[in-house]
Order: structure tokens, then sequence, then C-alpha cells
């Protein structure tokens, strides 16, 4: 049995925000797969952080002015009002999309027959785009411009940590979606591809032949990750990949 049966909001939160070792992260998962409403709370919490990132944003990294830092400074200061708030706190409360990565090693049971034809449709495509066979795509050089077209605040993720570079950025015609393609010194792919969720939160990793497919959606967005590689190699890029979406 799992030691979260039923995960605290704080564990929730830490989840989300990829500071829980894998352990603890794959408990978690477990928990979230077993449970449809505990997945939906986490899309919940997600959009939370999207709409602070969307309002307050742009304030993260601007200096705190000079007056009030001198009223800080000048005001006494009593033993029992203090209060002690972390930074990275604050970062994580304005994280946009913020990384929540569902992954368990195996296979995830699905809710629905309807669900499960929906996901499958899903694993085709990406598994196209990952080939490159889905028609329609147009290389874009920058990969910033590619994903405005997704009307979703996100940034390209950095996977250098795994040695991963950002090879090429290709956004279908559509409008149906954008890759991202990442290779590393080896020229192994690694595709992160991003298109509108159909509205129904899923979290999956799956197996097709040689090809291992993380997915992660909430009511916005469907990230959908592939790559030829071990479920433990892509847990730890499929966490960095989507922590650097926001």
């Amino acid at each position: 049995m799992s030691d979260y049966p039923n995960p605290s909001d704080e564990q929730l939160h830490a989840f989300i925000d990829g500071e829980l070792e894998a352990a603890g992260a794959m408990k978690v998962a477990a928990a979230i797969q077993r449970d449809p409403a505990l997945a939906a709370r986490v899309a919940a919490f997600n959009a939370d952080k999207r709409l602070l990132r969307e309002a307050y944003g742009p304030l993260v990294e601007e200096p705190i002015p000079a007056a009030w830092t001198a009223m800080i400074a000048d005001a006494p200061l009593h033993k029992d009002n203090v209060v002690a708030f972390k930074r990275p706190t604050l970062t994580r409360a304005l994280m946009a999309l913020a990384a929540s990565v569902v992954l368990m090693i195996g296979g995830w049971a699905v809710y629905s027959d309807m669900i499960a034809g929906n996901a499958e449709a899903l694993v085709t495509e990406a598994l196209a785009v990952h080939a490159g066979t889905k028609p329609s795509a147009t290389v874009v050089a920058d990969s910033g411009t590619a994903l405005k077209t997704l009307k979703v605040p996100l940034k390209t993720p950095d996977l250098t940590k795994m040695g991963y570079m950002l090879a090429k950025v290709e956004v279908y015609g559509d409008k149906s979606g954008v890759k991202l393609g990442y290779r590393d010194k080896d020229n192994k792919l690694f595709t992160l591809y991003l298109k509108p969720s159909p509205g129904t939160p899923r979290f999956d990793m799956l197996k097709r032949g040689d090809a291992r497919i993380c997915i992660w959606q909430d009511d916005v967005l469907a990230t959908i990750m592939v790559g030829e590689m071990s479920a433990g190699e892509m847990l730890r890029l499929a966490s960095l990949a989507y922590a650097g979406l926001t």
C-alpha cells in the first residue's frame, strides 16, 4: 500500500512543484491514478497557479520599492509578530502551469472506454509527431513565437541538465499543436508536444514498442512527451521539461 493513501494538500503542492523525491512522487502518483477526484484536484491547483502567474508573474522579478525597504528597516521588531517568508515558496505560488508530472513505472488504469479511446488517439498523434510523419508541420526558428500560438503563457524548457539541446521547432498548420524536438550528444530524440486540451484531466505513462510516452493534461493544455528511453530516464526528463514550461 502507498505511504500516501490520501495525500495532503501540502504533499500535492510539493508533487506539483517537483519537490518530492522520485520515490515519494511515485507514491503520490499512484494515489492520483486510483482517484479521478484527486486528479481533478491537482488540475484545479494548477489552474489556480496559472491565474496567479498571469496576474502577478511580471512582478516576481521586480525589486522591492526603496520606500518599502526603508519602512521595513525602520519598523520595530516584535518577536511575537515575526513571520518568515521564503522566496522559493512565493515563486512556486506564481508558477504558470506548475510542473505537475504524474508518472509511475507501468501502465495506468483508464476511467472509461471513451477516455481510453481519446488517450489512444492522442498517443497515436504524438508518435506521429515524434516520427515526423504528422502532416502540415512548419519549421519555426523561434520557439517563443511558436508557443504563443497556443495562447497559454509558456517558456521553452532548458534540458541541458539532462544533456538535451533544442534542435527543432515545428508548428502545425491547423494550429493543433507545437513540437519542440530535443537531441542529446548521441542524436537521440526527445519530443515535447503541446496542444490544446480536450478538457479532461489525464495522467498517463505508457509504452508503445521502444517509445515511452508521458501524457499530462488539464482543462487547457495537453503535454505529451515521447522518447526511446527507460521509465526512469523519462521520469527525470519529463519532470525537467514540464517544470521548464513555467
